[in-house]
């Protein structure tokens, strides 16, 4: 056998009750760097074995629960996102329906005026235009300011006013 081949079964060979094969037996006689790593290994199981692990403090478990409750507070306040509400079935139906509801109200909207094409309704906060748009409503008042304009006697007291 070679080296590498009981380097391969060191440990099989080192919890081995039975009695070593005689090719394995042959080979450690003959070999003292695997006879000196077996011996080594040996040992060091037995220095495993018989030591013992010292016991836990009183307060490990309540030092640990402590560290995980901090740890996911952390956690907790880390994950929040915006988009976190949507999963919460009601939020989302309710934010559903909302957009259901805007684009049939904008889809009313776009109808309306595609039907009734006439003149938009410009809502001013100007006095001047407010004024200019209630005239272009009412008709009497037009007539009146076309009659003035056709009127002679008025371009002359204009035309001496100007001067």
């Amino acid at each position: 056998m070679k080296c590498e081949e009981i380097r391969e079964q060191m440990f099989e060979l080192m919890t081995a009750e039975a009695p070593l094969a005689p090719e394995v037996h042959q080979h450690l006689t003959g070999c003292p760097a695997c006879t000196a790593e077996l011996a080594e290994m040996k040992q060091t199981m037995a220095l495993m074995d018989e030591w013992q692990a010292p016991e836990p403090s009183p307060f490990f478990d309540t030092r640990l629960k402590a560290l995980l409750r901090e740890e996911k507070a952390k956690a907790a306040e880390k994950k929040v996102s915006i988009f976190d509400w949507f999963r919460k079935p009601a939020m989302a139906a309710a934010a559903a329906l909302a957009l259901v509801i805007g684009a049939g109200v904008y889809g009313t909207i776009q109808i309306r005026d595609k039907q009734n094409p006439g003149n938009p309704q410009v809502v001013a906060s100007d006095p001047v235009i407010q004024d200019l748009q209630t005239l272009d409503k009412d008709q009497e008042v037009i007539n009146n300011f076309a009659a003035l304009d056709d009127d002679p006697t008025n371009d002359d007291q204009s035309a001496g006013t100007a001067e």
